[in-house]
């Protein structure tokens, strides 16, 4: 009952990621229980053809891709193994040999991965971290990031001053992170479980040279602008993730409950011009990727759109609905994740009007 329509699929995303957007539904119901699924399924071929893409694609191929396997299941995508965020960072910050490094071990071991800079006083604040690589050594607490208690490997943010040029990632090889001054768990969820939200608290750990990402660049370069650039080309990514997972609900409904038809024609609309907005905020992070204000509005508009469905079916779907398809339940209430995956509301909306005062966004 909760298996997506091939064809009205193809329709809309093509078919090249269909086999896998299927499966991943299929997988679905079973994230909440067994968000490690997915490594007993290493040699499926939608787990190699994910990392391949993901490695090959610029921002606009990977939003596409992901809203297409968020269509899917967004929380099996979210435990699918990937480069993620930590590999726009190499590719923004890591030397040739780093990035070959990374890209082998993900491909190789088909691993998840982590992107730490959240941290329990400070929040998402890049430039006002606690966490500190002083002396070679790695000290702090992050918190709220995906799969940070189960990946092998990922990034932390860290300060080695306090000057706007003193941010730095370490690249947490699997030797770091079983090296005994790292300690992890999984937070407990309510939305989106596949995320398996994590806390990590590092404390004094000696990083070589070798793991520092951006020693090559300039200062310039590897500290703020470097981590605005990866979190610039991957905000399309998200604002993807939620467009296809309202997507999913509107066509759920149409296909399988037959309720509240003039709002599923509007909702169709409504996604359509946020899809569009989403990819042109992409071509343009993609030429200039300093440029994210058009990016915030794009991450802002299709979470407001993901949660407008989900509220206007939940209010209008008869409680019989939510009982007899425990997919299309558990899909509303995932909804609320969006709003806090790369930056809330209000730091989206202070990022548009940073950009509109630059000229960046138009009327």
């Amino acid at each position: 009952m909760f298996r997506l329509n091939p064809d009205r699929f193809a329709a809309r995303y093509g078919p090249e990621w269909l086999a896998a957007a299927t499966w991943y539904r299929e997988n679905s119901p079973a994230v909440p229980d067994d968000p490690d699924l997915v490594l007993r399924h290493l040699d499926h071929p939608a787990v190699a053809q994910k990392i391949e893409a993901e490695f090959a694609a610029d921002t606009r191929r990977r939003a596409a891709m992901f809203e297409a396997l968020s269509y899917g299941s967004a929380s099996f995508l979210l435990t699918t193994p990937g480069p993620s965020l930590s590999g726009v960072l190499l590719d923004a910050l890591g030397t040739p040999r780093q990035r070959a490094w990374f890209r082998e071990l993900v491909s190789t071991t088909r691993c998840r991965t982590f992107f730490a800079v959240t941290e329990p006083g400070r929040g998402s604040d890049a430039a006002h971290l606690d966490t500190t690589l002083r002396d070679g050594r790695l000290t702090g607490e992050k918190v709220l990031f995906g799969n940070g208690a189960v990946a092998p490997v990922g990034t932390v943010l860290a300060r080695t001053g306090d000057g706007p040029l003193d941010l730095v990632a370490v690249l947490m090889t699997p030797e770091l992170i079983e090296s005994g001054a790292v300690r992890r768990r999984v937070l407990p969820m309510f939305a989106l479980p596949g995320a398996q939200l994590s806390e990590l608290r590092v404390d004094g750990l000696r990083v070589p040279p070798e793991a520092v990402l951006g020693s090559h660049l300039k200062a310039t370069e590897r500290g703020m602008m470097g981590m605005l650039k990866t979190f610039h080309r991957f905000r399309p990514g998200v604002a993807a993730m939620a467009l296809g997972h309202a997507q999913a609900l509107v066509d759920y409904v149409r296909d399988h409950v037959g309720a509240a038809r003039p709002e599923l024609d509007r909702f169709d609309q409504m996604l359509e011009r946020s899809r569009e907005l989403n990819a042109a905020a992409a071509r343009e992070v993609d030429e200039e990727p300093l440029r994210g204000a058009l990016v915030s509005l794009a991450k802002q508009r299709a979470t407001a759109a993901a949660e407008e469905v989900a509220a206007v079916l939940a209010r209008e779907l008869p409680v019989a609905a939510l009982v007899d398809h425990p997919w299309l339940a558990r899909s509303l209430t995932d909804v609320v994740a969006y709003e806090f995956m790369e930056g809330t509301t209000p730091i989206q909306l202070a990022n548009v009007h940073a950009g509109y005062l630059r000229r960046e966004v138009p009327v």
